[in-house]
C-alpha cells in the first residue's frame, strides 16, 4: 500500500513537471513568434553626433517601420567601445538590445586592449549596414599630390613628416602603421581625440597629411582647401581617387564599417526576424540615399558573410598590433 502511494505521489510529481515544462517552453516560443512587442534599444559606442551614431539613427529609422515598434538610439560612449559592449553582452538576449559596434571596438580595440571582458564571438551577429573609406588628406597648397609624393620625400628625410590619426590604437592607425612598414618610410604618426582636432591640426599646419573619412572633410576638399590623396576604397563621388590597392598596397584597404550585434545565445527566430528585417531595411531606397548621403556604401552582410569578413581583417591587422601599442 505504501509502495502505491509512493508511486502514484511520483507521479503526481512528474505531471507537475512536465505542465511546468509546457508552459514556460510554450511562453518562450510565443515570445519569440511575438517578437517583437516593444521598444527595441540599439546601443552606439560613442557620442552623439559621430558618423556611426548618424548611421545608426537612419539604420533604426528603417527598422522601426519595418517591425512596428520604437526603435530607439542610445549612446554609450566611453572605453573606445568597451563600455557599451560589455553593457550590451550582459543584457538579456531577447533581442530588444541591440549593438552598433565597427570594427575599431570588435578588432583593433580587442587587439591593443588584451584584458577586455568580452570578445565579438559573445555577441550574436545580425548585419553589416555598410563602410565608409578612409582617405589620406594634405592641405590644398600642400607640395603632396600624391601619396608616391609623401613616400619619396619621407625616404630622403626620415622622420620630417606627420601624419594625424584620429584615435590611438584606431582603425585608421592600423591602416597607416600598415602603409609605413609595406612602404619602408619613417613618418610619424600623431594620434589626436577625434576627427575634428585632428582637423584642426591639418588646417594650422602641424602634421604634414591625415587619415580621416570624407564626410568629415567633404566641405573642406570641395572648398579646395584639403585635397585628397589616396582612399582605402572607391569614392562615388571622387572616382579620380587611387586606392591602396591601386597603388601597390592592398592591405592597407581596411575601411571604417558599422554592423549590429545582438547579445550572445539569441533564440534563433528572433536572430531570424532581425536578420531578414535588417536586409530588408537597408533594401528601402529612402533608407539606402540617407546612408549614402553621410557616406556609406551600404553592403548589407549577412552574419556568416560578416563574421568571416571579421576574422580576416583580424588576421590583417594582428601582426602589427604590438607596434601600434607601442606608438610612434
Amino acid at each position: 500500500m505504501n509502495k502505491q502511494r509512493v508511486r502514484m505521489v511520483n507521479l503526481k510529481v512528474i505531471v507537475i513537471i512536465l505542465l511546468f515544462a509546457m508552459i514556460f517552453s510554450g511562453t518562450a516560443f510565443s515570445a519569440s513568434g511575438d517578437y517583437p512587442t516593444r521598444q527595441i534599444e540599439i546601443v552606439v559606442p560613442f557620442a552623439p553626433g559621430g558618423t556611426s551614431d548618424l548611421c545608426a539613427r537612419v539604420f533604426s529609422e528603417g527598422l522601426s517601420k519595418r517591425l512596428g515598434v520604437s526603435v530607439l538610439v542610445a549612446n554609450k560612449a566611453g572605453g573606445s567601445g568597451a563600455s557599451a559592449s560589455e553593457y550590451v553582452a550582459n543584457a538579456k538576449p531577447d533581442g530588444y538590445t541591440l549593438l552598433a559596434p565597427s570594427n575599431t571596438v570588435f578588432i583593433t580595440l580587442p587587439l591593443t586592449t588584451p584584458n577586455l571582458s568580452y570578445k565579438w564571438t559573445d555577441f550574436t551577429p545580425i548585419i553589416r549596414i555598410g563602410r565608409i573609406p578612409f582617405i589620406v588628406v594634405a592641405k590644398g597648397d600642400s607640395p603632396f599630390n600624391t601619396l608616391a609624393d609623401v613616400a619619396a620625400f619621407a625616404k630622403k628625410n626620415p622622420g620630417k613628416l606627420n601624419c594625424g590619426i584620429t584615435g590611438a590604437g584606431s582603425t585608421n592607425h592600423f591602416n597607416i602603421e600598415l602603409w609605413r612598414e609595406r612602404a619602408g618610410i619613417d613618418i610619424g604618426i600623431i594620434p589626436y581625440q577625434g576627427g575634428t582636432p585632428t582637423l584642426t591640426a591639418q588646417l594650422g599646419g602641424h602634421i604634414d597629411i591625415s587619415m580621416t573619412n570624407l564626410p568629415v572633410v567633404s566641405s573642406l576638399v570641395k572648398s579646395g582647401k584639403l585635397k585628397v590623396l589616396v582612399a582605402t576604397g572607391k569614392i562615388k563621388d571622387l572616382p579620380q581617387i587611387p586606392t591602396f590597392a591601386e597603388i601597390g598596397f592592398p592591405e592597407c584597404n581596411i575601411n571604417f564599417w558599422l554592423s549590429i550585434f545582438a547579445p550572445g545565445k539569441l533564440p534563433k527566430e528572433i536572430g531570424e526576424k532581425l536578420v531578414m528585417e535588417s536586409e530588408k531595411t537597408l533594401a528601402d531606397p529612402i533608407i539606402a540615399e540617407k546612408l549614402e548621403k553621410i557616406g556609406f556604401t551600404i553592403e548589407a552582410m549577412n552574419p556568416k558573410a560578416l563574421s568571416d569578413a571579421i576574422e580576416k581583417e583580424t588576421q590583417v591587422l594582428a601582426p602589427i598590433a604590438d607596434k601600434v601599442k607601442k606608438g610612434n
